[in-house]
C-alpha cells in the first residue's frame, strides 16, 4: 500500500494541474483597429453624395460607376439608408452639415453595423458641401445607398463615406463588387495570381 501512496496522490493532483493550465490561458484578443487612411483609400471614401442619389436628375458617370465597384470592393458596410435629420454646425471654413443616416433592411455586402444609425458630417472643404448647402434640409428622407469603411488617422478613428443613389444599377454594382472579391479571394487561396485592377 505505500509504495501506491505516490501514485494515488499524483492522480489526485490532475485535475488541479489542469484547472490551473485553464486559468493560465490568455484572454481573447481585442478586436484590431481600423486601417491606417490611405490617399488612394482617401479618395474612394472622399465623403461625397453622388448628385443623382439626391434627386439632382444627374445621370451618373462611366467613372463614377468604376468608382463604385472600387468602392463596394473596399467597403466595409453597404447599407440601404434614409437621411433622418440635416443640421448645421460652424461657421466660414469650420462650417458643416451633420446627417444622420438610418439603417433599413439587410447589407447589400452582408456585413452588419454595429448600429442601425449613423450621423455623418460634410465639411465645407468636402466635394459635396456646396450640395449639401443647396439641398439642406430637402436631403430630409432621401433613400440612398451608403458605402461607408471606418479607418484610423492620426487624429484618431473616423468613418469614412460615400452616398450612391438607391437604384437597381447601385445594387447590381456592388453584387458585382461582391462576385469579384470572392473570385480574388478564391484565386488569393488557391495561389492563383488575382486579376490586375
Amino acid at each position: 500500500m505505500r509504495r501506491s501512496l505516490p501514485l494515488f496522490i499524483a492522480l489526485l493532483a490532475l485535475p488541479m494541474l489542469g484547472s490551473l493550465a485553464c486559468s493560465a490561458a490568455p484572454p481573447p484578443s481585442a478586436e484590431a483597429p481600423p486601417p491606417f487612411l490611405t490617399d488612394s483609400m482617401s479618395k474612394l471614401f472622399d465623403n461625397s453624395i453622388e448628385p443623382s442619389a439626391v434627386g439632382l436628375g444627374v445621370p451618373m458617370r462611366a467613372d463614377a460607376r468604376n468608382l463604385l465597384l472600387q468602392r463596394a470592393q473596399n467597403a466595409e458596410f453597404i447599407l440601404h439608408a434614409r437621411i433622418a435629420t440635416v443640421s448645421t454646425e460652424g461657421t466660414g471654413e469650420t462650417a458643416r452639415y451633420i446627417i444622420t443616416l438610418r439603417a433599413s433592411g439587410a447589407p447589400l455586402n452582408g456585413v452588419k453595423p454595429p448600429a442601425d444609425t449613423f450621423t455623418i458630417s460634410v465639411a465645407a472643404t468636402d466635394p459635396s458641401y456646396a450640395l449639401a448647402r443647396s439641398r439642406d434640409l430637402q436631403l430630409v428622407g432621401t433613400d440612398v445607398v451608403a458605402i461607408m469603411r471606418r479607418f484610423t488617422t492620426q487624429e484618431g478613428p473616423v468613418l469614412r463615406w460615400y452616398l450612391a443613389p438607391n437604384t437597381e444599377q447601385v445594387a447590381d454594382i456592388v453584387k458585382q463588387a461582391m462576385l469579384l472579391s470572392t473570385v480574388s479571394g478564391a484565386q488569393g487561396a488557391s495561389g492563383s495570381p488575382r486579376p490586375a485592377r
